[in-house]
């Protein structure tokens, strides 16, 4: 539980980092810090919880419970952060998306309710659950990865021993 309390900061941090345009660029930074995190955290449970053995199976699915977890703790951060902190933030990028459709020659009839739709969508709650979904979507793919790196079976344990 602590784990997924000191990633959800994480997720939270890189959130409120990349809202600014001075501070984006430290988002990445804190990505991988994040990647590191969950790796780190896999290998501890496999080592002090599970012996030093874990199936590919229950590595990935302990990646996925943490991020699921870490996410839903950052959506906490990310709601409060939209809803109170800064409840302009949102609104603010409708310009900016208005100015992408622009370029790409959308027409007023189709801009108009596209606009219309950004306005409805663009809400902290809305914000939070499209950001635990996309945490969650992270981890099932990060979790294979490091799935495949710290899994362990019961014939490593027993090499290590007779070594």
């Amino acid at each position: 539980m602590s784990k997924g309390l000191v990633l959800g900061s994480l997720f939270a941090l890189n959130y409120v980092l990349s809202t600014y345009s001075t501070t984006s660029f430290l988002s990445f930074g804190v990505e991988i810090v994040i990647v590191y995190f969950a790796y780190k955290a896999a290998v501890d449970c496999r080592e002090n919880v599970l012996e030093g053995v874990i199936s590919f199976g229950s590595a990935w699915w302990y990646v996925i419970n943490l991020f699921l977890y870490s996410s839903m703790v950052g959506g906490v951060v990310k709601y409060v952060y939209l809803k109170f902190i800064r409840p302009d933030y949102l609104q603010g990028l409708i310009p900016q998306v208005k100015a992408v459709f622009e370029q790409a020659q959308m027409s007023g009839g189709e801009m108009k309710e596209v606009m219309t739709t950004l306005g409805q969508v663009l809400t902290p709650e809305n914000m939070v659950l499209y950001s635990i979904m996309g945490d969650v979507l992270i981890g099932i793919f990060l979790g294979l990865i490091i799935a495949l790196i710290v899994k362990r079976d019961e014939t490593y344990r027993h090499n290590c021993e007779n070594n």
